[in-house]
């Protein structure tokens, strides 16, 4: 799908994020409960999105690979595992970790074993459906008194997690969001959180397979801009470089190229070839949004945002454009961005990756 720099995604649906102790009561897990996730049609789907990072291998093409030893150690009772190296991604795209075709997400559902309404769909009686006689869905209601964690349970149908710092975990959210599937949350701290907060972990495979999946029901109009191309990119920051961009000012809107990689990564350092960001860039670290327990900080991300002069209340006219190294500490942006109220947010989706391989583009 062709993105733009232009537009606005539409209004940002209740906080993404819930809390370990929300999941906890939804999915029974208090003292007492015994060892077995409860499998029932209204408790969420719980997905370990973790990747594995081996830091002895980093800068070679082996420094990731798939979490799934990591889940067999330990997950969330109940969890299923999301491969974002080997499914969803795209494999033919020579860049790690990008957005997967429809056909390749939608494959990548199917062997994860949800039902998916593409064409036709199977429900979980085992009749085929077709998609137009699903009942429809719509976004729950923006509401700014509510927290983290207040959710309805009929609200939510799956929570992602990861084992790092939850970015992992926001990259398949926000997959899930760019295919027009709603009713997806982030687990606020991951696993680390779910752990400190005394929560059982399982090691091995789920025993048995889920009875109660929901259907993944693709929209028809996937929502707009929430990914951008190179071309795009480069032409943005051609004019902010050169100050041609158009400034904000009411009624118009204004473009923000934004790397959420660590400062000490967006300054670029002589002789250090991973170091530097695309010209007319601001700094907003993805690190810098989070507590020490992992969990997303309001008034940490707040603050940040407004050094930088952007406001949630003017986010309808600014448009923000995020990157990182390879598209993934920029969907942790966009999730911490999110859960404060900003709405107009694209994934520049190869990042820095991408823009190092065209040795036509400056690295500033």
């Amino acid at each position: 799908m062709q993105s733009s720099v232009q537009g606005t995604i539409g209004a940002a649906p209740q906080s993404p994020l819930v809390s370990v102790e929300w999941l906890a009561r939804q999915t029974g897990d208090l003292p007492g409960s015994g060892d077995r996730a409860p499998d029932r049609p209204d408790v969420p789907v719980i997905i370990d999105a973790s990747v594995h990072r081996d830091h002895s291998l980093k800068g070679t093409d082996r420094h990731y690979s798939s979490g799934w030893s990591d889940y067999l150690s330990e997950h969330i009772p109940g969890a299923l595992f999301a491969d974002l190296l080997l499914d969803f991604s795209d494999s033919g795209s020579g860049f790690l970790f990008t957005r997967p075709t429809e056909r390749q997400f939608i494959s990548a559902l199917k062997r994860s074993g949800f039902p998916v309404s593409d064409t036709n769909t199977v429900r979980n009686d085992g009749q085929a459906v077709h998609p137009a006689a699903l009942p429809p869905e719509s976004e729950p209601e923006s509401d700014p008194e509510s927290d983290k964690g207040s959710a309805s349970p009929g609200d939510v149908t799956l929570v992602i997690y990861d084992q790092l710092n939850g970015a992992w975990a926001a990259r398949l959210w926000w997959l899930f969001r760019s295919f027009g599937v709603s009713g997806v949350k982030v687990l606020d701290g991951g696993l680390a959180r779910w752990k400190s907060s005394g929560y059982r972990v399982r090691s091995g495979e789920e025993p048995g397979q889920r009875r109660y999946l929901p259907t993944i029901r693709l929209r028809e109009e996937e929502p707009a801009h929430m990914f951008t191309e190179l071309e795009q990119v480069g032409h943005l920051s051609d004019g902010l470089s050169s100050g041609v961009a158009t400034p904000h000012r009411a009624g118009t809107t204004r473009t923000e190229l934004v790397c959420a990689l660590r400062h000490e990564q967006f300054v670029k350092r002589d002789g250090d070839p991973s170091t530097g960001h695309i010209p007319g860039s601001v700094n907003f670290p993805y690190a810098d949004t989070l507590n020490p327990d992992g969990t997303v900080s309001d008034e940490r991300t707040l603050a940040v945002a407004r050094s930088l002069g952007l406001r949630p209340e003017n986010s309808p006219s600014e448009n923000l454009i995020l990157y990182c190294g390879g598209g993934i500490n920029a969907a942790g942006l966009a999730l911490a961005l999110t859960a404060n109220g900003f709405t107009n947010l694209s994934v520049f989706d190869g990042s820095m990756t991408e823009w190092r391989a065209d040795p036509g583009r400056p690295v500033a």
